[in-house]
């Protein structure tokens, strides 16, 4: 356990990686008694497209667009990066990659408490297994097993975890909603997302335009940031104030390095 007063938040998006479509196996599709082969057609397509949408997911099939960072103090001083995505660095490729998370893994400070939202199941394991497959040292300090990172004095703290672990409406059911850092930011908060209507599926349409890499960004920096409030909010810090427009992002390629330093709401 650590009695920390300043904390760095992560959040990466994923994208299918094209690279990698050839090696996909042939979709399973339960075609049932249907015979028409137009319907047929279809299905298969629905099939593939879901397909594709899943490789972001996994880190054999995709890759890192894009990441944010946020420092913050437990006075509520906060910084935001927005680390240099890939469209910034030649497109998607294996050498733009490979400079994302280098510089992603240099960005991660021990000084500070890591604090990310489902980091331990997914962002980290994510990066780590990137890293390994194009040769880039991670950091390799930072916990990842679901207890140890529940802890919200410990090295790494997972504030999906923590809420999980806490969440005495798990497993009544079928439920009410989906606990996703959205749900809990609307819920904690009051805030949303800039953009709620982009979904995961849409990541790599994004990616076509100066206007969807932007939108990227912004979600990305968001998550990084709602990800930061919960954790103060959970902690007992003052409240890390959300705004849209917390940090200037352009229609054109996004800027990296730190933003101006903002004060969190009393």
């Amino acid at each position: 356990m650590r009695h920390c007063n300043q904390y760095l938040a992560i959040d990466i998006e994923t994208v299918p990686n094209r690279d990698m479509l050839g090696q996909l196996p042939e979709p399973e599709v339960a075609l049932g008694n249907l015979k028409d082969p137009d319907k047929i057609r279809d299905r298969i397509a629905s099939a593939s497209a879901r397909q594709v949408n899943r490789m972001a997911l996994d880190p054999h099939f995709g890759r890192v667009a894009c990441a944010a960072i946020v420092r913050c103090k437990s006075s509520g001083e906060r910084t935001v990066d927005v680390l240099a995505s890939m469209w910034q660095l030649g497109g998607l490729s294996d050498a733009s990659e490979r400079e994302l998370l280098g510089r992603i893994w240099e960005a991660i400070d021990a000084s500070y408490q890591i604090v990310s939202f489902n980091g331990a199941n997914f962002d980290f394991p994510f990066l780590l297994r990137r890293s390994l497959i194009l040769g880039v040292q991670p950091v390799g300090w930072i916990p990842l097993d679901t207890r140890s990172v529940a802890d919200r004095l410990g090295v790494h703290f997972d504030v999906y975890q923590y809420l999980e672990s806490t969440d005495v409406g798990r497993g009544r059911g079928d439920g009410c909603a989906s606990r996703s850092l959205a749900f809990f930011a609307k819920l904690l908060l009051g805030s949303t997302p800039p953009h709620p209507e982009v979904v995961k599926s849409d990541m790599t349409a994004l990616l076509e335009s100066n206007e969807g890499r932007a939108i990227m960004a912004a979600n990305c920096t968001w998550d990084a940031t709602a990800t930061m409030a919960l954790a103060m909010r959970i902690r007992g810090h003052p409240a890390v104030e959300l705004r849209h427009d917390h940090v200037a992002v352009a229609a054109g390629p996004v800027a990296a390095g730190p933003a101006a330093a903002e004060g969190g709401a009393a």
